[in-house]
């Protein structure tokens, strides 16, 4: 796992415990559950896919094609956590829901999901406080 990556799982895993629910590392899971964190808490399950940029463009998040096979009915507890600057004073999320993750997924070789304009109508971002 990258530096960029697992400063992001930490990001989410202490953004999870701010929202009241408890997020546990999945990356090391084998087999792997299609999935970076699962977080419970709240009356919900939340499957976590963390995909991380240093820096500010996100154009289109691949994800592997046995995904959904592997999620079986996690698939509507499946969410798409983007964060972007993760290295600077000031890292944004965005939380996709599963409703609009399922609905944006494009078939090429891969899923992909594709940030536009459109795909993140209604989607907040939230500023994180900085960790070291």
């Amino acid at each position: 796992m990258s530096e960029v990556q697992d400063k992001a799982i930490r990001y989410i895993i202490e953004y999870e415990r701010t929202e009241g629910r408890v997020a546990t590392d999945t990356t090391k899971k084998v087999p792997s559950p299609g999935y970076d964190l699962l977080s419970i808490g709240s009356g919900e399950r939340r499957c976590i896919e963390v995909k991380s940029r240093s820096a500010e463009r996100q154009t289109f998040v691949t994800m592997d094609g046995g995904l959904l096979k592997r999620l079986g009915p996690d698939v509507t507890n499946y969410y798409l956590y983007l964060i972007k600057r993760v290295n600077t004073s000031s890292p944004v999320l965005r939380v996709i829901p599963p409703d609009r993750v399922l609905s944006n997924l494009q078939t090429e070789v891969r899923f992909s999901f594709r940030i536009t304009r459109k795909s993140m109508e209604g989607i907040r971002e939230i500023i994180l406080p900085r960790i070291e």
